[in-house]
């Protein structure tokens, strides 16, 4: 079946053109969606009746040109840092149970990207009431969206890609890479120790402007010759609970901002707990302040 306006407007998560029918108001994260979901630059044009030229001189305008490039690179990245993890997995005589994780995480027939039908339809992981890859979808988009908590559940609903596609903007990094049983250890301590390195790698190579640690963030911080947070600067959740230690705070350094939370895997009722509005509050703010 032909490929049609309205599935393009289904697959993008930009309000501004799900309500306009003019590509021009298409951005660069929507032509990016699309082509991730398989289109061409032929279908693009069928659909919205324009010429295969416009529609490439509107990519160019929107530098998907650039975009391509920026892929390239972290491809190359991924590469370089996944043999970095198969070396120390094998110093550590752990090679058969390497967890690999990166940004543009999913990879299939070529194709990168973490919104892929494999994660899209049918999967538990994403369907399942308090599963950790669904909170971290739920997360991410009330704060790529600056909503409440509440909204991003509402948008969890079957076959909806709103969702799943914020995902594509965000970097998983497990801080410990060899799978063990069904919980981590409590203190994560040896872990961070054996995989510090790698870690730093990761976090420079994809050069993310926010940084969320699922509490995992304070051993960074305790690592004097990396983050580099002064125990007077750090700012603390007030609505997260439990709270102990204000071990769930937040920095601004520069031109990023690095939050601790609860894991996405901590059970609880994360509408009243997370203090998601506080959280969305804190993004906000920091990025007004960045962006003057």
């Amino acid at each position: 079946m032909d490929k049609n306006v309205d599935e393009a407007f289904r697959l993008n998560w930009d309000m501004r053109a799900k309500n306009s029918l003019d590509i021009e108001c298409y951005g660069l994260e929507n032509f990016i969606n699309l082509m991730f979901h398989g289109w061409t630059v032929e279908d693009i044009g069928k659909a919205f009746k324009r010429t295969t030229a416009e529609i490439e001189q509107i990519m160019e305008k929107k530098q998907y040109g650039l975009f391509k490039e920026a892929v390239m690179e972290i491809k190359n990245e991924n590469k370089r840092l996944k043999a970095l993890i198969e070396k120390r997995a094998a110093e550590l005589a752990s090679a058969d149970k390497i967890i690999y994780d990166a940004a543009l995480h999913f990879q299939k027939n070529n194709r990168y990207g973490w919104h892929t039908s494999e994660i899209r339809e049918g999967n538990s992981a994403i369907d399942k009431k308090g599963a950790t890859l669904r909170q971290v979808c739920l997360i991410c988009f009330a704060i790529l969206h600056k909503c409440k908590y509440e909204m991003a559940c509402k948008q969890n609903r079957a076959n909806e890609h709103d969702l799943v596609d914020v995902i594509q903007q965000v970097s998983w990094i497990n801080l410990n890479k060899i799978a063990t049983g069904k919980r981590s250890a409590r203190d994560l301590t040896p872990q961070y120790t054996n995989w510090k390195d790698v870690l730093k790698e990761q976090i420079k190579a994809y050069n993310p402007d926010i940084i969320i640690g699922g509490n995992t963030l304070q051993y960074f911080s305790n690592d004097n010759n990396y983050f580099e947070l002064p125990r007077k600067d750090k700012q603390t959740f007030k609505s997260i609970v439990p709270n102990p230690n204000d071990i769930y705070c937040y920095y601004s350094a520069g031109n990023k901002l690095y939050m601790n939370i609860h894991h996405p895997s901590f059970r609880m009722y994360w509408a009243q707990c997370i203090g998601i509005d506080e959280i969305i509050t804190t993004v906000s703010g920091w990025d007004t302040v960045n962006r003057m």
